[in-house]
């Protein structure tokens, strides 16, 4: 049996390297099982972290009249890592950069029910998170001193009670982080030499191969990046092109292939430890006042991000100055197939 050498990947969003391995064996031999039986549920949504403030926006119940029947909310941090008030104070420290920590911190208690995993809301529920986070980011890209809105989601997995936690967060921050700006910029480089996409090119060049396409709707599509940085890494790409999330109009059919893609992970891995980040274009407002991202709703694209946490029997994050994904992306591919 001829043995395939590993690979070093580029990625072309956001230009660093991956050690791909491959002939690792089979999955059940690397991953950590989880004994179901352990499972402890999360018996009241914990946010001493940050602390609940005002009261920002609220879903009801279909049909609700009592105040108390509400589905989601998101609030104000009460001791938040940017403050809203006040002005940026952009400045320079002999030849540091340096500005005030302005901006907004906003936390999503995205059920009333306690210690709810993410892929266990139903479509509806999960069409109408996505519904409050889209309309937070369009109400903060209001304010032009916010460059850039995050939204991210961290589930720690089935045993932990401080993972379980059913909360997300939304931060908006005057600065753009480095790793989105390393992705504007390709993409910038790619649409100046192209004048193409670059991420229009990766969705036609997977659903062309089907190497890295685990699945789609008529709305989206989801892969497995070529130059994956953890095991299991996967993107959700809407197939029409959009800079905005927050201005996409199928949220409900993003729901559904969240909720699958989550769910045949958890099937395949027994696992359920992720990270989620939508990757949405900064805030145009601002970045026309400065003289940034002038072809901005040419050359990105909106993406969703899931970088699922596993805990695998071994170490296998050896530090040799890159990431190592000891399961190749064609393989996760085939996994979340079946």
């Amino acid at each position: 049996m001829q043995i395939e050498k590993n690979e070093l990947r580029r990625d072309p969003i956001s230009g660093s390297w991956t050690v791909v391995i491959h002939n690792t064996g089979k999955l059940e031999e690397l991953l950590q099982p989880i004994d179901n039986a352990s499972v402890q549920v999360e018996k009241k949504i914990i946010l001493e972290q940050y602390g609940a403030g005002d009261e920002i926006l609220r879903i009801m119940e279909e049909g609700a009249t009592d105040e108390k029947s509400w589905l989601l909310k998101v609030v104000a941090g009460q001791h938040p890592v940017l403050q809203i008030h006040g002005a940026l104070n952009n400045r320079g420290k002999g030849l540091y950069d340096v500005c005030d920590g302005v901006g907004a911190h906003e936390i999503v208690i995205e059920s009333r029910e306690p210690g709810i995993p993410f892929e266990a809301f139903d479509v509806a529920h999960l069409t109408k998170l996505l519904t409050a986070y889209s309309a937070r980011i369009l109400d903060l890209k209001k304010d032009d001193r916010f460059r850039y809105i995050m939204v991210h989601k961290k589930q720690y997995g089935f045993n932990s009670i401080s993972g379980n936690r059913a909360i997300s967060h939304i931060v908006a921050t005057p600065i753009t982080p480095l790793g989105i700006r390393l992705k504007l910029e390709s993409c910038l480089r790619h649409f100046k030499y192209k004048e193409r996409c670059l991420f229009c090119d990766i969705i036609y060049q997977e659903q062309d191969s089907e190497e890295r396409l685990i699945t789609e709707n008529d709305a989206f599509v989801a892969i497995s990046p070529f130059a994956a940085t953890v095991p299991f890494h996967m993107m959700i790409l809407p197939k029409d092109h959009e800079p905005f999330f927050e201005k996409n109009e199928k949220l409900n059919q993003l729901a559904e292939i969240l909720k699958d893609v989550l769910n045949r992970f958890k099937t395949v891995t027994g696992q359920n430890a992720y990270e989620i980040l939508i990757n949405s274009a900064p805030n145009l407002e601002s970045a026309k006042r400065r003289g940034y991202w002038k072809t901005l709703t040419n050359d990105y694209h909106w993406h969703l991000e899931i970088l699922p946490t596993l805990k695998f029997k071994n170490n296998l994050n050896e530090d040799v100055g890159f990431p190592i994904n000891f399961v190749s992306p064609e393989k996760v591919t085939r996994l979340l197939q079946q």
